[in-house]
């Protein structure tokens, strides 16, 4: 954990559907350009130094197999943003039929609080897998089953058999 001082810092705003690799081929861009200005400040003895806050300091653990398994007792916004976030690496996945199934990308379809079982397929349209959550159903857009291609949620129910009520964990 680097406790040092800050010469210089930027904030970029996340889109609501923007995942990790997206938000890191943005930073990259502009970490290159802080990067540059503060090595002029360097160079010419004018950059400024910021005393971190230690007390809002938070350590990232290594990423583990189990955090990329999907909860399907956590809230649609949760599964979507976990989602999100192991997007492009290592990705995110449930268990359909104890065989793992990637998912890449989800959307937030409600999040409004229902007595269902979280992990019931609500629905197949042409595009997506409705998934139930413990607050709300979100939308499997891209899955890839283990070894094959990836494809949308759609193609993914009608070649493998899923359908509504089924549950995947």
């Amino acid at each position: 954990m680097d406790t040092g001082d800050i010469i210089l810092k930027a904030q970029i705003p996340i889109g609501v559907n923007e995942t990790s690799g997206e938000v890191h081929d943005r930073l990259k861009v502009l970490g290159a350009e802080i990067l540059s200005e503060t090595l002029t400040l360097v160079a010419v003895n004018k950059a400024p130094h910021t005393a971190q806050d230690n007390d809002i300091a938070t350590y990232a653990s290594l990423l583990n197999r189990e955090h990329e398994k999907i909860n399907w007792h956590k809230p649609a916004i949760a599964v979507n943003n976990l989602v999100r976030g192991l997007n492009p690496w290592p990705g995110a996945y449930c268990l359909h039929n104890s065989a793992i199934l990637k998912i890449w990308s989800t959307q937030v379809e409600s999040t409004v609080d229902e007595e269902v079982l979280p992990g019931r397929v609500e629905a197949v349209t042409n595009d997506a897998i409705i998934v139930q959550t413990s607050k709300g159903k979100v939308a499997l857009l891209e899955v890839q089953p283990a070894n094959k291609r990836r494809m949308t949620g759609g193609e993914y129910a009608r070649g493998y058999g899923l359908k509504p009520g089924d549950v995947i964990i």
